[in-house]
């Protein structure tokens, strides 16, 4: 609505001119199913700035009386893809930007110590937190952060001031935050405690971590379904170890070393050399939450080969079950107490567990007797107890040991009005945020409007171009061109295209902007040059006088004809054909030429003899005399039914032929031969007419069978079975050797043979074994001689082997 209002307040407050042209683009993107998008994204990148130590040129570091002062400059930039934001590219100059740091340090407990009579772990602790928000269109701002705390592990305070200036940078394809400043820490030693020694001159130093951009929010506007949005695609370590609140940076560190779905995940080689550095671990609720969030270092030697690398460390779920951790502590205090203080302080802020939940019981007799080993200055263990919010119990074992000189039993720790920073007066918890200074606002809001041409539709020809104004680019903030392959777009700036045909076909040209009502769709037709031709095929396959044809494509075919050198092949163009036909076997080339353009295309003729073959459903039919058999023409439809004719070798065969259907038939019992003729080609099947068909019945114990492929005709066989065709016979095989197979064949003797084939039945009879045995040994290279069955007589049957293909007539795996 707001908007609204704006539009009719500058209709109605300006005069005539341009200015109304503007304003009639808004009014017309309003008027259609325009519908604006409000978009907020939110991503977690954990992106770290790191911290600089000592042992870093760039930092300054000046030794004060009770104190040192590290003074350290920064100036990094962070890319739109290193936030998580790099589909929103194009909205970048139009959004705001909230960025949320979290500071993660690990410091120093040992100082320079070179021995290792310190045992004290290092203390990883989020200390303080931050938001910066920029604008929509804001360039920068610049803050200053100061925050102050009692490190009670290591025995020191910590004053820390950022003067950091948080830049976006639109320019180019470098986008993203530059930030820049300076940072100054102060860490004072706690004097009641420690002296300022050589010893502790480095103590509470940073060793790992900084500033994490721990979440990102943005907001923006688009037209309805203009943007899209993707999910991040963090890597996931699955970590192996079998307490979570035991792990270390160091021990994951190793298991991504030998993770090399992780090097495969980055696109990174896993090398011998390489090593990996995990430069934090966040977890916002240990016992809650068995994810941690890190930031992984590969490094070369001392190269650094990919940085900053996010990832997820997932643990195994023990958040409900009892569980300890073993923890090493160095007492330097005699005070019991105060003993007591830094080490629920070390558990409170390493765990992040509240204090009053953690337990020390002294009345334990584990603990009773700890509690008198350390007043006698003896190594003991104290027990700390927390209960889990999931359940279960975690039991900190602490092994304390003691410092060769220890304080009085009267010295407490420092309290904040008995200490005094060198860089602030402020001896007191800061935890301040504020702006120095900010850019102001750049530009006007997003006004969505059309996109106006000069041209809705363009034909153009090949090798040809066209030029296409946009009348209003100077209304948009970043018109984007997308176009088909077959057309090259130059921007000649001011608005001007030019497009130039490339290749045949439809095409088009899209401009689109964020601030367009919609996407600016151009057609785009590209005709071929006048008088210009294409061939489906330059390669032409033909028989001896077949005629073959190949399509041309052109808008002229008056004027295209064929150049042809070869007395016995025929070519020339009928309509949008070219037409082929040779009275020779062997390769030619004839040449199809434009006689305006003078384009010539080369085409190749393989021209083969054309053997016209009649294909039969069987080659041996085997039929009962004075009873009628059929054999069928299985390419009946390419062949012309005039052309074939029947013969047979001898006159006792009667036969005749409707259509692709060929019947026969004999009263007198013998072998036949039907010659099917058509062209020069002559294709034969073999007819035996036998005085009687009996059925016979077999069992065979094999997981195959062959027979003779002249003397038998197949008749039927089971879905079990697979049929080889060899050179002279066919192989009969089970596909399952666990099931039975079926198979019906009849020989050249009358017998119609069913035969089970079953190869894992056992004979009973020894004797029956070895016969049949020594029976299907034979098999394999001699004709089977089958046992008298029925009336006396001996059946022979031959079995050899090759696999068929089956034809078309045979899909019920029947043979008539």
């Amino acid at each position: 609505m707001l908007k609204i209002l704006k539009l009719l307040f500058l209709i109605s407050g300006l005069s005539s001119g341009a200015n109304i042209v503007i304003n009639q683009d808004v009014i017309n993107a309003f008027n259609g199913d325009f519908i604006i998008q409000e978009n907020h994204l939110q991503k977690s990148p954990f992106y770290l700035i790191k911290s600089l130590n000592y042992k870093d040129a760039s930092i300054n570091v000046d030794q004060r009386v009770d104190s040192e002062v590290y003074t350290s400059s920064i100036e990094k930039f962070i890319s739109l893809k290193e936030l998580q934001l790099e589909d929103m590219e194009d909205y970048w100059f139009d959004s705001d930007l909230k960025l949320d740091f979290t500071n993660i340090v690990e410091r120093d407990s040992r100082g320079n110590k070179k021995t290792s009579v310190s045992t004290n772990p290092n203390l990883s602790k989020e200390t303080f937190g931050f938001s910066i928000k920029l604008d929509k269109r804001q360039a920068y701002k610049e803050i200053e952060k100061e925050y102050s705390y009692h490190d009670e592990w290591n025995d020191i305070f910590i004053f820390t001031k950022l003067n950091l200036k948080f830049e976006k940078q639109y320019i180019n394809e470098n986008k993203g935050i530059k930030i820049s400043g300076e940072i100054i820490e102060e860490v004072l030693i706690d004097k009641n405690i420690l002296v300022k020694n050589s010893n502790n001159r480095r103590l509470g130093q940073i060793l790992y971590g900084g500033l994490i951009i721990k979440n990102v929010e943005s907001n923006f506007s688009s037209r309805k379904n203009a943007f899209k949005d993707s999910e991040p695609k963090d890597y996931i370590h699955k970590m192996k170890t079998k307490n979570n609140y035991s792990i270390t940076k160091e021990r994951l560190a190793v298991e991504l070393k030998n993770d090399e779905s992780f090097f495969s995940h980055v696109g990174v080689e896993n090398n011998s050399s390489y090593n990996v550095s995990v430069n934090y671990l966040y977890n916002d609720n240990y016992f809650t939450n068995d994810k941690y969030i890190g930031s992984v270092d590969i490094y070369d030697g001392t190269k650094l080969v990919l940085g900053n690398i996010k990832v997820i460390f997932e643990g195994k779920g023990f958040n409900g079950e009892d569980d300890y951790i073993n923890l090493q502590y160095e007492s330097r205090l005699e005070n019991l107490e105060e003993n007591h203080k830094k080490i629920i302080y070390f558990i409170s802020e390493r765990y992040k567990i509240d204090k009053s939940k953690l337990h020390f019981d002294k009345n334990d007799l584990e603990n009773s007797n700890a509690i008198k080993n350390f007043n006698s200055k003896k190594n003991c263990i104290f027990k700390y107890i927390f209960k889990k919010p999931l359940g279960g119990v975690l039991i900190f074992k602490v092994y304390i040991s003691h410092t060769y000189q220890k304080s009085s039993e009267y010295v407490t720790m420092s309290n904040w009005n008995e200490i005094a920073f060198s860089t602030t007066n402020k001896n007191y918890q800061v935890d301040n945020l504020r702006i120095l200074n900010q850019g102001s606002i750049l530009g006007d809001d997003l006004i969505y409007k059309e996109i106006k041409t000069s041209l809705d539709n363009i034909v153009l020809r090949k090798e040809t171009s066209e030029d296409l104004f946009i009348f209003n680019y100077k209304k948009f903030r970043n018109i984007k061109i997308t176009s088909s392959n077959n057309i090259q777009v130059i921007n000649e700036g001011s608005g001007v295209l030019k497009i130039k045909a490339l290749d045949m076909g439809g095409g088009f040209l899209e401009l689109d902007s964020i601030d367009a009502v919609y996407k600016k769709c151009i057609n785009i037709e590209v005709l071929r040059d006048l008088g210009s031709f294409d061939l489906e095929d330059t390669l032409i396959k033909t028989k001896r006088g077949n005629d073959a044809f190949v399509k041309i494509f052109s808008e002229n075919y008056s004027d295209i004809f064929v150049v042809n050198r070869n007395p016995n092949v025929k070519a020339k163009i009928i309509k949008n054909n070219l037409w082929v036909n040779s009275s020779e076997v062997g390769t030619f080339e004839i040449i199809v030429m434009s006689d305006l353009t003078k384009q010539e295309v080369r085409v190749k003729i393989i021209v083969e003899e054309n053997f016209a073959e009649v294909l039969l459903n069987k080659d041996v039919s085997i039929i009962e005399n004075e009873k009628i058999g059929f054999v069928e023409l299985t390419n009946f439809e390419s062949l012309e039914s005039n052309e074939i004719k029947l013969s047979s070798n001898s006159e006792n065969l009667m036969f005749s032929r409707n259509k692709e259907r060929i019947s026969f038939s004999s009263v007198y019992s013998g072998e036949y031969i039907l010659n099917i003729e058509y062209r020069n080609f002559v294709t034969k099947i073999k007819i035996f007419v036998v005085n009687e068909i009996f059925k016979t019945e077999l069992e065979i114990f094999e997981d195959f069978m062959e027979i003779d492929k002249s003397s038998h005709e197949i008749k039927n066989y089971d879905s079990n079975i697979i049929l080889e065709e060899m050179q002279n016979g066919y192989r009969f095989i089970l596909l399952d050797p666990q099931k039975d197979g079926y198979i019906e064949v009849l020989r050249n003797t009358g017998e119609y043979l069913i035969v089970k084939i079953n190869s894992k039945k056992e004979v009973e009879n020894n004797e029956e074994k070895t016969e049949n045995k020594n029976m299907y040994d034979l098999s394999k290279v001699l004709p089977l001689i089958l046992i008298p069955i029925t009336l006396g007589v001996s059946l022979f049957v031959f079995f050899i082997l090759k696999k068929t293909y089956k034809k078309g007539e045979n899909k019920n795996k029947t043979i008539n």
